[in-house]
C-alpha cells in the first residue's frame, strides 16, 4: 500500500476509455483529460468498448448512453458481467436529463451520471471523485485479506 498516492488526479496516468459515437464529443473529453495528466483511449461503439476494455483495462470508463447498436446501458451491463472487469467506475455521460435515465444508469452498473453539454470542472471532479473511490476501495480489499492471512496465521499458531 502506497500512502503518497495522489488519487485520482492524473498523476499516475491514469487509463479513461471514452465510449461515445460522436468524435466531437470524444474531442471535447481527450482536451479536458490530457492536460489533466490523463491517458486517453476511444471508442464509438459498445461494441468496440467491450473488445478495447478487455486488453486495457482501464480506470474509469465515461460511457455514452445513446449510441447505435448496443446503447451504454447495455454496454454496462456486459462490462460488469465479468468479474475482472466489474470495479471499473462507469460515469454515464448523456444529454438526456429524465430521471428514469439516470437510475437505469445507476441500476445497470453506472458510479455516476454527467449531464451534456459537459462542464470541465464538473467533469474532473467527478472523475477524481470516482477513481478515489476505486483507489481507497483496492486497499481496503488487500488490507481485508492481508487480515484474513495473519488470522489464518495466528489460528494455525494457536492450535499448536
Amino acid at each position: 500500500m502506497t500512502n503518497d498516492l495522489k488519487f485520482g488526479d492524473g498523476s499516475q496516468e491514469n487509463k479513461i476509455l471514452i465510449v461515445d459515437d460522436t468524435p466531437q464529443n470524444i474531442d471535447v473529453l481527450r482536451r479536458t483529460l490530457e492536460p489533466e495528466g490523463y491517458k486517453i483511449y476511444a471508442a464509438t461503439s459498445g461494441e468496440a468498448a467491450i473488445k478495447i476494455v478487455s486488453r486495457l483495462v482501464p480506470d474509469l470508463i465515461i460511457l455514452d448512453i445513446t449510441m447505435p447498436g448496443m446503447d451504454g446501458f447495455v454496454t454496462c451491463e456486459k462490462i460488469k458481467e465479468n468479474p475482472s472487469l466489474n470495479a471499473i467506475p462507469i460515469i454515464f455521460i448523456s444529454a438526456k436529463m429524465e430521471a428514469d435515465n439516470i437510475v437505469k444508469s445507476f441500476k445497470c452498473g453506472g458510479a455516476d451520471y454527467i449531464i451534456k453539454p459537459i462542464r470541465q470542472e464538473e467533469v474532473l471532479s467527478r472523475i477524481k471523485t470516482q477513481l478515489q473511490l476505486k483507489i481507497l476501495t483496492e486497499e481496503r480489499s488487500s488490507l481485508i485479506e492481508e487480515l484474513q492471512k495473519a488470522n489464518k496465521k495466528l489460528e494455525e499458531l494457536s492450535k499448536k
